[in-house]
């Protein structure tokens, strides 16, 4: 979808790499979308706690539980001067893992950090990348995390516990959270520094599946599920419907929750009839 166009276009785009990977993605993202240096290449993770560069077997994480070898998401951060990727993983009962590697992915620190959440169960909730001045940002189940230049990793906001984040975005020295109550989706204001949010709004029957930034403006792709959900754009706590799903029609797209921009275009993961996929 190119976001500067007063109509909505979707349209497949679906390009075979040829390679070859052991288990179900995890999290994938191109190195130059988080600006590390001039390092570059696609970092995929896997359930089976491989990570790749490119598409090459770089390390397998073996931590002795199964939950901290599977990677949610991957931030960077400059520590004395070197730049690393930390792997957010999965946690288990509460307890969370970051494992550290080079720029390059040569070199593994397994189990660098420790991180705790609810501890009610596993957590296999998404993990949302941001940062603030000179730390890195990280959400997982209902807490924001922040790991400073020289390593204190520490609790920045607590959400209640039936609250899972999605993801969170910034501009200028506001930051965006956006949550899940169930079926209900649940938008934070948080300007960063205090333990409790500015705002909050509630999008009954709207949950949060994916969201985007772009500047000051977020897309994100609401609904119940892959086959009820619609587009939005969302400014500041005000958010407009770009496209609804059009769920009875044949050339029907269903949006889910798996979104990404680059170069003016957002891409949306989904499928529609006929079709397994489209972006």
């Amino acid at each position: 979808m190119r976001k500067d166009i007063s109509g909505t276009t979707l349209a497949s785009g679906l390009v075979d790499s040829g390679w070859t990977i052991d288990g179900d993605v995890t999290y994938m993202i191109n190195l130059q979308t988080i600006g590390v240096g001039s390092a570059e290449g696609i970092v995929i993770c896997t359930s089976t706690g491989k990570l790749y560069l490119n598409g090459t077997l770089m390390h397998t994480l073996a931590t002795g539980t199964g939950a901290h070898n599977v990677v949610r998401g991957i931030g960077t951060n400059i520590v004395s001067g070197v730049v690393y990727l930390y792997f957010i993983s999965d946690t288990s009962f509460g307890s969370g893992k970051i494992h550290r590697t080079t720029a390059d992915l040569v070199t593994l620190n397994v189990s660098h950090l420790s991180y705790t959440t609810w501890t009610s169960g596993n957590s296999s909730s998404s993990v949302g990348i941001s940062f603030k001045g000179n730390s890195l940002m990280f959400t997982k189940a209902n807490k924001v995390f922040t790991i400073s230049d020289t390593e204190i990793l520490a609790t920045a906001l607590t959400l209640p516990e039936n609250e899972e984040i999605v993801n969170i975005t910034s501009f200028q020295n506001n930051f965006k959270i956006y949550a899940n109550l169930k079926v209900t989706g649940v938008q934070y204001v948080w300007n960063g520094d205090e333990t409790t949010p500015d705002y909050r709004q509630e999008w009954l029957n709207q949950k949060v599946m994916g969201v985007v930034n772009d500047g000051a403006n977020d897309y994100a792709v609401l609904g119940y599920n892959a086959f009820y959900s619609d587009l939005y754009i969302i400014s500041g706590t005000q958010k407009q419907e770009l496209r609804v799903n059009l769920e009875s029609a044949s050339y029907a797209r269903t949006l889910d929750g798996y979104l990404s921009i680059r170069e003016a275009i957002v891409y949306i993961s989904g499928g529609s009839t006929g079709e397994s996929s489209n972006s």
